[in-house]
């Protein structure tokens, strides 16, 4: 699975968890678990996490800031990327507009899909890039905009451009000139008592790489889809919890995104 796909995971985590305030300190902790080429994790290849859906948010999100992938800016190399954005600050899309245009560079977003996701808010926030000794590569302004469509939310991150990624995706559409990749992750959240919540298909799953485990506070599955594509110097993401979008009509939300379609 793509470090890209993983960095984006994020995105829609954010908004999963924008209500449930997170320590810089702490946020920092987890995110210095993951490391560059692999995901950190203890002897059973979980991840730890600590309150359900916030860490799934947040480490899940770390899979969207492209933790697990070796990534190149610059002078050195991407250990991880610490960051994130706050509460909901702008809750008209005119206001939005106003703010993407007072931005340098060419931010692109849309107040409403054809499938129905229409525009609920959007949060500003920054992005740093650390190296593997701690230091700061890069710091790049982001912004988190949510869309909804009955109970199903989705969330589109932009940011500048910054990273190459090494690692691929399940599928890939090319129109004119801008790639975007789709991923499909499906996950299995355990409690951390000690006790084997695994069936024998989830190991094979785990195996094949089609599952990956967290640990929470109940048995669940959950399954995060995303979409991401690199735009004239941006990067642009749209992805979402359970909420069933195959590649097909992910692609079509970004190239609305991309062309104004």
């Amino acid at each position: 699975m793509s470090g890209e796909f993983d960095r984006n995971l994020k995105a829609c985590l954010r908004q999963q968890a924008e209500e449930v305030p997170v320590s810089e300190v702490w946020s920092r902790q987890v995110l210095r678990q993951v490391r560059v080429g692999a995901e950190q994790k203890n002897e059973e290849g979980m991840f730890m996490r600590h309150k359900r859906v916030k860490v799934l948010a947040i480490c899940a999100a770390v899979c969207c800031l492209g933790v697990g992938s070796a990534f190149a800016a610059g002078n050195g190399s991407i250990a991880y990327v610490n960051g994130g954005t706050g509460p909901v600050q702008i809750r008209s899309y005119e206001k939005l507009e106003k703010k993407l245009a007072s931005r340098e560079g060419n931010w692109k977003a849309v107040e409403a899909f054809s499938n129905g996701f229409t525009f609920t808010g959007a949060s500003t926030g920054q992005d740093e890039g650390v190296d593997t000794d701690g230091n700061t590569i890069y710091k790049v302004q982001t912004i988190s905009i949510n869309y909804q469509s009955g109970a199903k939310k989705v969330n589109l991150v932009i940011r500048p451009h910054m990273e190459e990624s090494t690692g691929t995706s399940l599928t890939v559409k090319e129109v004119n000139g801008i790639r975007f990749q789709y991923s499909c992750q499906r996950y299995k959240v355990v409690p951390e008592d000690g006790r084997d919540y695994l069936t024998e298909q989830d190991r094979k799953d785990v195996e094949a790489g089609k599952l990956k485990i967290s640990y929470g506070d109940d048995v669940e599955y959950t399954t995060h889809y995303c979409v991401m594509w690199v735009d004239d110097g941006m990067d642009y993401s749209i992805s979402g919890l359970d909420v069933g979008l195959d590649a097909e009509t992910m692609f079509e939300m970004a190239e609305e995104v991309a062309f104004g379609r």
